[in-house]
């Protein structure tokens, strides 16, 4: 046989694996270069790159103990690359894809192509739309691929009698790990019967029969269960319940009550698996010639909609006397999705809106898929239709998948902003800084995350669970009480441990509209740009934390974080910020000269109050005051700052300003008004 022959004849044979991977790669895949870390992401990434990995049973006994080993296997072979994490979260999606296929498979022999396009309209299904969050939710990725790997070998079980215990034992092994793992997935498990039943259909046997035989088959799976179940609520001991069952809780205080809100819940739940995702594909706003993002989604949707068409074409049919348990899967999927979802009612969850909490929409996934392929058989009749119908659905999923990849690669982008600017103004921070920002830095960083992603950034003093840094957000009531108090921040999240006087915080202020990042001074005080009910908070900002030089010279984590480019203004900017801290007047001057010889000015010009603080030290009057003009007349909200900076000047006796200079800038900068 030619090697063409062996190629059609392996491609022939694998023909819906692969599909299932042209699919996830066209889906997942395009923007994957340019994707990095988010939310939890980093707590792990912070382990791997600081030689940690030995304090992760630590992290993960706050509520899951025996989960780490998810990241023991993960870690060690991926470490803090953000390429490889999204590489292995694509493996396990489209691993996840083949085993369902096959679990449907052994359930309904004889309805393969129905099999198969459900399990493509799951790898894509728009409910869940966090692939990129690649780190976090692989461990939940592996634990839906444990539950159907559990499932094949249960019905491998049934199909092959003579090595039924050998199908069980690892049914029942990955059963424990999956509900060990992440308790998400264990609604899912009362499925098990069903799909028992049905691989049981044939033979003599009544249905009375085939039932009972499901069920004896199911005890050591509810067994399992239960056991688990018992475990995880009554006997396991954690410092702190972050989960406790607030559902059982409220049906033992007003039962009627809690069964009202539950079926609201649920009838929620479903409309928003089965309708609202899908209707967010078709928002109007999304049919733009103006957002690049949307049309490269789109080229995607349309190309994976005709891929998948032609891939269709020459599918066999599901035969017209296997149709009728296919069209039944649209009431299973309605079932699949009730119980997939329990978990987080049971937690009082909702999964109602996008964001953080969407992992918990991931066992919905299965009973979507199965309800609009059923219902798809059920109202198209025509082969041709339905290819149209499933060809249309996974055209849509997919430009829905890349829409939010391309949020999550602008994410990413501004949080390799904020990091390289950082690092750029502040080479080395001192241990035992505590890091204040004013408003959240991106949509998805939150205070713990984003502690993990700077202490990543800078090496660390010391390996043990002291962490030398920490971010808190100025918003919060608890900051400010610290800040104005004089107190001390102190922190215990999970593992991680961290504590600093207040007068060693350091407040950061990052709004990509107004300028570069800013690590602030008492001077501002004065700053309009900040939000007028923190801006006090700026007089407690202590940039004596800040160091010159970096800690350890030879510490790089460039290949997560990247450089910031010289093209751009903020690369600048930072330096000379970092000069004028330490006083170094005349580097000021040359980095802004080399910013302005390149080409580059800031769209704020408050960036250049550095220049004139300069150009004052330096005894430059006259441009001092001709920059300060043009400082005042590019935006009002500059001048209170650049008053408040002639003020420090003038009371500098040995700077000596020239009072006819001092009235004419209180003149243009409108220093004497009242507000």
């Amino acid at each position: 046989m030619s090697f063409r022959d062996r190629a059609l004849a392996f491609v022939q044979r694998y023909r819906f694996a692969l599909a299932a991977l042209l699919l996830c790669v066209l889906a997942y895949a395009p923007l994957m270069s340019t994707l990095g870390f988010y939310w939890d992401d980093w707590l792990l990434v912070f382990h791997a790159q600081s030689g940690r990995l030995g304090d992760l049973p630590a992290l993960y006994s706050y509520d899951r103990p025996f989960s780490v080993w998810t990241a023991l296997l993960s870690a060690p072979l991926l470490g803090s690359s953000p390429l490889a994490w999204h590489l292995f979260a694509l493996l396990l999606r489209w691993l996840l894809v083949l085993a369902m296929a096959w679990s449907l498979a052994l359930a309904w022999p004889r309805a393969k192509g129905a099999v198969q396009w459900a399990a493509l309209l799951f790898a894509v299904y728009p409910a869940y739309q966090q692939q990129p969050v690649a780190v976090a939710f692989s461990q939940h990725l592996l634990a839906y691929l444990l539950f159907f790997v559990s499932l094949v070998a249960m019905l491998m079980a049934v199909r092959q009698p003579a090595r039924r215990w050998p199908w069980t034992a690892l049914a029942l092994l990955t059963q424990v790990m999956h509900l060990l793992t992440v308790e998400h997935f264990a609604g899912l498990e009362l499925l098990r019967p069903l799909l028992l039943y049905t691989a049981l259909v044939g033979g003599d046997r009544s249905w009375r029969q085939r039932a009972r035989a499901a069920l004896i088959q199911w005890l050591p799976y509810l067994a399992v269960l239960g056991l688990v179940t018992i475990w995880r609520l009554v006997l396991l001991e954690l410092p702190v319940e972050p989960h406790p069952p607030e559902l059982l809780l409220a049906l033992r205080a007003s039962p009627l009550q809690a069964l009202v809100g539950l079926v609201v819940t649920a009838a929620q739940g479903l409309v928003h698996v089965l309708v609202d995702v899908w209707s967010a594909t078709l928002r109007s706003a999304l049919f733009t010639l103006e957002d690049r993002g949307v049309l490269f989604a789109w080229a995607f949707g349309v190309l994976a909609a005709l891929g998948t068409a032609w891939w269709g074409r020459g599918k066999d049919a599901v035969a017209a006397d296997d149709q009728a348990p296919v069209r039944g899967w649209a009431l299973l999927g309605v079932l699949a999705i009730l119980v997939g979802l329990l978990p987080a009612w049971i937690i009082g969850e909702q999964i109602l809106q996008r964001g953080y909490h969407e992992h918990l929409v991931l066992p919905a996934l299965l009973g979507g898929a199965l309800f609009w392929v059923g219902l798809t058989y059920t109202l198209v009749s025509q082969r041709r239709q339905r290819l149209l119908v499933f060809a249309l659905l996974i055209g849509l999923a997919v430009a829905s998948q890349l829409r939010q990849a391309n949020e999550l690669r602008n994410d990413w982008q501004a949080q390799q902003d904020v990091y390289q600017q950082l690092q750029l103004r502040a080479p080395g921070i001192q241990p035992d800084t505590a890091l204040v920002s004013f408003e959240r830095l991106t949509t998805y960083t939150q205070n713990s995350s984003l502690a993990a992603a700077i202490n990543t950034l800078y090496p660390q003093s010391r390996q043990a669970t002291e962490l030398d840094y920490w971010n808190f957000e100025a918003g919060l009531g608890a900051t400010q009480e610290t800040l104005a108090a004089d107190a001390r921040f102190e922190i215990d999240y999970r593992n991680m441990h961290f504590q600093s006087e207040s007068a060693d915080a350091v407040l950061v202020y990052f709004v990509p509209p107004v300028g570069c990042l800013w690590l602030l001074s008492p001077l501002d005080i004065h700053n309009d740009y900040l939000p007028g009910d923190h801006r006090d908070l700026a007089a407690y900002s202590n940039l004596s934390r800040i160091q010159r030089t970096a800690a350890d010279p030879d510490y790089d984590a460039s290949h997560i974080f990247g450089t910031l480019s010289p093209q751009s203004w903020c690369y600048y900017y930072q330096q000379a910020e970092l000069a004028r801290q330490f006083e170094d007047w005349a580097g000021v001057v040359e980095v802004y000269d080399q910013a302005f010889a390149a080409g580059l000015n800031p769209d704020n010009g408050l960036e250049l109050l550095g220049l004139v603080d300069a150009y004052a030290h330096l005894g430059d009057w006259p441009q001092a005051l001709e920059l300060s003009e043009e400082i005042a007349r590019r935006q009002q909200l500059n001048q209170p700052m650049l008053c408040a900076l002639w003020d420090e000047l003038a009371a500098k006796q040995s700077l000596g300003v020239p009072a006819d200079t001092l009235v004419e800038l209180r003149q243009l900068a409108n220093c004497d008004r009242e507000d």
